[in-house]
């Protein structure tokens, strides 16, 4: 998990594909709160299931991130804002994570929608 934010599991009945589409790898990048000697043994308890079954729903991942931000030396407030008008097919947002080391002393998510949300 993302420093203190509690274990997470994907929904029943969703998955991410993997192997007969445009997807040929899953890639997973660990961050340590503190770095680890080259001897640290990982254990993370991170569990990954395959199958070959379909599942109901497919899983995917949005990114945003502030490509124009910057941290001015000695400035000590920063705000960065992200917006997206999501046009395309219909989702369900059953999570989101924020990244942003040790920058950060705050990172909201809301959702705005002319529709009912979830």
């Amino acid at each position: 998990s993302t420093q203190s934010t509690g274990e997470f599991n994907m929904p029943t009945n969703v998955s991410m594909e993997v192997g007969n589409t445009d997807i040929k790898y899953l890639v997973m990048e660990l961050h340590y709160k503190l770095a680890q000697p080259e001897t640290h043994k990982d254990t993370s308890g991170v569990d990954i299931l395959f199958s070959t079954e379909k599942t109901k729903y497919q899983a995917g991942i949005y990114l945003f991130m502030a490509e124009d931000g910057s941290f001015p030396p000695k400035k000590k407030d920063i705000h960065l804002d992200l917006s997206c008008n999501y046009t395309s097919p219909e989702i369900n947002v059953f999570a989101y994570r924020t990244h942003a080391h040790n920058y950060a002393k705050l990172i909201s998510g809301t959702w705005y929608t002319t529709q009912p949300g979830p």
